[in-house]
């Protein structure tokens, strides 16, 4: 992974870390993270471009590194990866000031591609999976099989609430 970074990035990497399938590493006093990218062309672009503009506020986060292609992924053994020139130090921990103080910036652009809102299906197919597995395994647990349907109760009791409340859900039909 060395020669992939040096011959993409045109860095010289040393101390070089792995663990999972992330790669860490400094070059100049500076800490980067090489990792396989999971999202789509657009959301990188999006992530980009929002990490450019909070960082032009102040707000210290990981930038994306261009590649020598001028591209923001690299592709390794046909795996996407990007490269991250980290900001944070990784064992800081978010204090309560820090929440508010991010609260508290103006003309953040809201990037659609990004948003991870939609609670009712999630929380609506994370049951329905849940219970299939229980319907599997309740054989094997029959403890697991019958507190179960606490479980249930009070996450469908969530889910009412959250429809009732909600002025943007659509209603799907369901079986």
């Amino acid at each position: 992974m060395k020669n992939i970074i040096s011959y993409f990035y045109n860095l010289e990497p040393n101390n070089i870390h792995q663990y999972e399938k992330k790669l860490k590493f400094s070059v100049d006093n500076n800490n980067y993270v090489f990792l396989p990218c999971y999202h789509t062309e657009k959301e990188i672009k999006d992530l980009q471009s929002l990490s450019t503009t909070l960082l032009s506020k102040g707000v210290y986060c990981h930038q994306f590194i261009l590649n020598v292609n001028s591209t923001i992924i690299t592709m390794v053994n046909n795996v996407p990866y990007v490269l991250l020139l980290v900001y944070i130090n990784d064992n800081r921990l978010i204090s309560f000031d820090d929440l508010i103080w991010f609260t508290n910036i103006d003309n953040l652009p809201v990037v659609e591609s990004l948003k991870r809102d939609n609670w009712f299906s999630l929380w609506t197919e994370k049951i329905d999976y849940f219970e299939y597995q229980v319907s599997q395994f309740g054989k094997k647990f029959p403890l697991l099989r019958e507190s179960f349907s606490y479980f249930v109760g009070m996450a469908e009791t969530s889910i009412s609430f959250l429809k009732n409340i909600n002025t943007n859900y659509n209603p799907t039909l369901s079986l």
